[in-house]
């Protein structure tokens, strides 16, 4: 399953990661890998891991 992700500093980021994270285990009980995708730069990212 490969997930894309609105940006980095969306609304809507958090609650999906969020809804993700809870539903990871039940994803893989199903056999599915689980890829997250954002297209932001690395510098967007970087601001948003700090």
């Amino acid at each position: 399953m490969i997930v894309y992700l609105p940006a980095d500093f969306s609304f809507v980021c958090p609650t999906e990661l969020d809804d993700f994270a809870r539903q990871f285990d039940a994803f893989r009980a199903l056999g599915a890998e689980v890829v997250g995708v954002r297209t932001d730069t690395v510098f967007t990212h970087k601001s948003w891991m700090e």
